[in-house]
């Protein structure tokens, strides 16, 4: 119910997405997905969910997995995790991309919504173990466009993908500019 109203909105408000070429055949994956300088980041990765039936999950906080929102951040798809410390969590999540036939998971790679200089590299190394392709995507609150590029293969040198993914994060307009890269 929730994500229809998202997805309704998504499409009266303007919002347009580009280069989806997600289909069956990509089964597993993970996206990296940016700048992330809002709240409304994460309904408008429901909203793109929705419209386009990519069942994609997340982590989160874990601090928001307790009571009232538990229950409702796992059934949008929420994984909890520590952002306090690693904890395994390349190990864990790898695990879970081993353990299920379809597994896509969307990060945001800066790790919070307040300015940062270099995004963080835990979703580089949890495709890499897992052996998945990295799909950059980017919400671009000027142009209202939500922008998905190439897979990246999971053998691809980290610098490299640390790189692309920067440079296609400061070409799109967060909803907070001041706060993107």
């Amino acid at each position: 119910m929730i994500e229809n109203i998202i997805a309704y909105l998504f499409r009266v408000l303007g919002w347009k997405i580009s280069n989806v070429e997600i289909g069956e055949s990509v089964q597993k994956a993970v996206f990296a997905v940016g700048p992330h300088t809002s709240n409304w980041d994460f309904f408008l990765g429901l909203a793109v969910r929705k419209v386009y039936g990519i069942p994609t999950r997340f982590l989160a906080k874990e601090s928001l997995f307790r009571f009232p929102l538990g229950g409702v951040m796992r059934w949008l798809g929420g994984y909890p995790v520590d952002r306090r410390s690693s904890h395994g969590l390349v190990d864990q999540v790898a695990g879970i991309f081993n353990r299920e036939p379809h597994f896509l998971l969307t990060i945001a790679p800066e790790g919070t919504r307040s300015k940062v200089e270099q995004i963080k590299s835990g979703f580089y190394y949890i495709a890499r173990q897992a052996k998945v392709p990295i799909i950059p995507v980017t919400f671009d609150y000027a142009e209202k466009e939500v922008r998905f590029y190439p897979p990246i293969p999971p053998d691809t040198p980290k610098e490299q993908v640390i790189d692309k993914v920067t440079a296609l994060f400061r070409q799109a307009r967060g909803k907070h500019p001041e706060k993107g890269m």
